[in-house]
């Protein structure tokens, strides 16, 4: 069973995710930004594609905010190992249990 992949970030997480993928060995490396305000209240979203490359995986992945929910999804191509890489970089910024 593939450990999740979705990794549910708080506001620290979300803005220090690329510093904190570096200080683990592991580069986000951003491929788009799209940015839109989505409802009634017009809460902004944003959308960053990218890849995840460590020193054994390289993985597509999407890192989200929409008014004060963050998270990080890797969509494609991830293995177990990656995601258990990630999930110790992202340590106590995480708010899903891992």
């Amino acid at each position: 069973m593939r450990p999740n992949s979705r990794f549910r970030l708080d506001r620290e997480g979300y803005d220090r995710c690329g510093q904190l993928l570096r200080e683990a060995g592991i580069e986000f490396i951003e491929k788009s930004r799209t940015k839109s305000h989505l409802g009634p209240n017009q809460l902004e979203e944003t959308i960053i594609h990218g890849t995840i490359r460590s020193a054994r995986s390289l993985a597509s992945c999407r890192l989200w905010m929409c008014g004060h929910h963050y998270k990080l999804d890797i969509v494609k191509d991830r293995s177990d190992e990656l995601v258990n890489e990630i999930a110790k970089a992202l340590g106590t910024h995480l708010l899903n249990s891992y």
